[in-house]
């Protein structure tokens, strides 16, 4: 605990996580590749089923167009069925890299951009949800609405690069 603070710099803070993985995009005649190394994380990234991190990628015409989207999930998933299951982990464990390629660009692309987006209330986001659905008192209601607008606020872009397509592409 720095400066003798009792505060946990985790997956809510853009700083610490930019310093715990490293990016590196390249692309070729026909695909793109956002690699992703765990370099500085003594656990999985993400490290439990709470956040979640999308990680996007676009291939853009010369006007800025989309003209093909791909999208993958760094997650964990569990479910309660007469006990907790694990649903998938796709997370990256420490000093993994991890490809997300971007095949078959289309011939007309001129960039291709990538994002990577940390959702870290993601799983507490999906039970207000459920709880907002349901039958509350008013109470309730205000309390779970402003725990979810505040989860909403804490989203960020971790990482956004694009890459303009090499010549006679």
């Amino acid at each position: 605990m720095q400066d003798r603070k009792h505060e946990f710099r985790g997956i809510h803070d853009p700083e610490m996580d930019k310093k715990g993985v490293t990016f590196s995009l390249t692309e070729d005649k026909n695909s793109a590749t956002l690699s992703i190394t765990s370099t500085w994380i003594g656990h999985a990234f993400p490290t439990y089923v709470t956040p979640k991190i999308m990680v996007e990628a676009e291939a853009l015409s010369a006007k800025g167009g989309v003209l093909q989207h791909q999208q993958w999930q760094i997650v964990t998933e569990e479910a309660y069925r007469g006990g907790w299951k694990e649903l998938r982990d796709t997370r990256i464990m420490p000093g993994e890299t991890r490809h997300f390629i971007l095949n078959n660009l289309p011939s007309n692309s001129r960039t291709v951009r990538y994002r990577v987006t940390v959702i870290p209330d993601h799983f507490y986001k999906g039970i207000y949800r459920s709880l907002l659905s349901g039958e509350l008192t008013a109470v309730a209601r205000s309390h779970i609405s402003q725990a979810n607008q505040l989860a909403a606020k804490n989203d960020y872009l971790l990482y956004e690069e694009v890459i303009t397509k090499s010549s006679g592409h």
